[in-house]
């Protein structure tokens, strides 16, 4: 057990956290407006700031618990089922508040008020999005505790913790790197097609992710009680 496991362990809930509708939503928006940069930085770094700070937080608290230890498998087993358990319901959630064929997802109000939205409050959002939000708080949650599993070492959980936040920011600061490195026509036709992706499957993006990510937390929940 060491930095190969922790790095596979985590890829499926940063994939999880990257499938987040509403925060690329929320960028595409900012990065179409006049102070686009300023914003959309702010946004991207409070996701990535949020995300960094709650999953190196939750695996040193898992560290110092004690969840490498043989002797909790059984507990870290539990855990994972929960969290399972938790993403399916909200994945029957999300399904029952499907909108009708032909109609747009109903979003948060202050997904509206991205135009005007200075850059302390996307950064905020930003973190909210990424560290408190319900889905990606259990996926993150997961991954940490998968990371203070496998006892890795200092700079190899770094490394893992790195490599979770870079792949579940991937959606979200992507956009404001692209923009920053190339201005042109390509490049916003590329966000508008990214916005209407995300704004008109989010359900469908929501669901599929909490149905398969539940699915797989299930399945190392009993894979770990049992070992």
């Amino acid at each position: 057990m060491g930095l190969g496991a922790a790095i596979g362990a985590v890829l499926p809930p940063a994939v999880g956290v990257a499938l987040s509708p509403l925060p690329v939503v929320a960028v595409t928006r900012i990065l179409a407006t006049e102070n686009a940069l300023r914003t959309g930085l702010a946004l991207a770094g409070g996701w990535v700031g949020g995300l960094a700070v709650a999953t190196a937080a939750v695996v040193a608290v898992a560290d110092s618990a004690g969840a490498g230890m043989s002797r909790n498998s059984a507990a870290i087993g539990a855990l994972f089922l929960a969290f399972g358990i938790f993403l399916l319901l909200l994945a029957a959630s999300e399904w029952r508040r499907r909108p009708r064929p032909g109609r747009q997802p109903k979003l948060p109000d202050w997904t509206a008020a991205v135009e005007t939205m200075q850059p302390v409050t996307a950064a905020g959002i930003g973190v909210m999005l990424s560290a408190a939000n319900p889905k990606n708080l259990c996926l993150l949650l997961a991954a940490a505790m998968s990371i203070a599993r496998q006892n890795p070492g200092p700079g190899q959980t770094v490394v893992a913790v790195a490599l979770f936040v870079v792949i579940g920011s991937l959606t979200v600061a992507g956009p404001v790197v692209a923009l920053l490195t190339r201005r042109d026509g390509a490049v916003r036709a590329w966000l508008s097609s990214l916005h209407d992706w995300f704004l008109r499957d989010h359900g469908t993006i929501t669901f599929m992710t909490l149905l398969l990510l539940g699915t797989v937390l299930l399945g190392n929940g009993i894979a770990t009680i049992t070992a």
